[in-house]
């Protein structure tokens, strides 16, 4: 009997040690394979202008290089243009398009005003003028002023058209010529913003040129008609020439003056006068 009682003694130790050890490797894995349940909360956002590329001091703010971007709530700046829905979008942009930077932004960068300066506010003409150009404004009309239809960021050809007399002649000669080639529009009246899309009649046109240029345009005004030919979108790829004056070249006849016949042949005809048997023409 006490053999027998050995024995099971002996059984019941190694049961109950080999469920100890696996109570014990059961507690490990369970301490390894815990896991954490992270919740991941939205943070509320607005759509905040920023800057579509670098702009650089002295940059005219056109629609393309502003845009809107999503921004958390809580690291909104009270300086940040913010908008809520298009109404907003379109009278932020029409307020801020036309302006100039006075401290220049890093693509992304959101827009603040004391940054930039606003047309018609005292400096802003001075700050859009790249180095070493003059600004220059020309009275036009409907004619002169292409209807209407240019406006701040254009780049326009100059044309002249005057009189002149022939000789001691009463009869007068007209003439066209190209004065300056790609000259860029800063303003139309006391506006440099292009986001309007109302066709307006300008009474004004204000122009970038070289100081020698605006010597030739006020003695030009002088002369004659000065009249603005708009460029055509595809025809700006040298907008970063600046204005150029026009050489006239005998050779070239897209350089030179145009006189009154070339416009019209009737100005080239005579007036036949017949005498009997005697025929002559006068020209003019």
């Amino acid at each position: 009997m006490r053999g027998k009682s050995l024995i099971f003694l002996f059984i019941a130790l190694i049961i109950a040690g080999g469920a100890a050890l696996l109570v014990h490797q059961w507690t490990l894995g369970q301490q390894k394979t815990v896991t954490t349940k992270t919740v991941i909360q939205e943070t509320p956002q607005v759509e905040v202008m920023v800057a579509a590329e670098d702009l650089n001091i002295g940059t005219l703010v056109e629609q393309n290089k502003i845009d809107w971007k999503k921004w958390p709530r809580n690291l909104v700046n009270e300086a940040f243009i913010t908008r809520s829905d298009i109404a907003q979008q379109n009278d932020a942009k029409s307020k801020t398009v036309g302006s100039v930077v006075i401290r220049s932004f890093v693509k992304g960068e959101p827009i603040i005003d004391r940054k930039i300066l606003h047309a018609g506010t005292r400096g802003f003409l001075a700050a859009i003028l790249n180095p070493g150009m003059r600004a220059v404004s020309i009275p036009v009309n409907r004619a002169s002023g292409n209807g209407g239809f240019i406006r701040p960021g254009d780049y326009v050809d100059m044309l002249l058209t005057r009189k002149l007399k022939r000789g001691t002649s009463s009869d007068n000669t007209v003439t066209g010529e190209t004065l300056i080639e790609n000259v860029r529009v800063i303003g139309v009246d006391q506006s440099a913003n292009d986001v309007t899309q109302q066709v307006k009649i300008a009474k004004t046109i204000t122009i970038e040129v070289t100081p020698k240029q605006a010597e030739i345009i006020s003695v030009a005004d002088e002369l004659g008609d000065i009249i603005f030919s708009l460029r055509g979108i595809r025809g700006t790829e040298d907008s970063n020439t600046g204005p150029r004056l026009v050489k006239h070249n005998k050779k070239d006849p897209a350089t030179t003056v145009t006189m009154d016949s070339e416009a019209s042949k009737a100005m080239g005809l005579g007036v036949r006068v017949i005498r009997g048997s005697k025929v002559e023409t006068f020209r003019r």
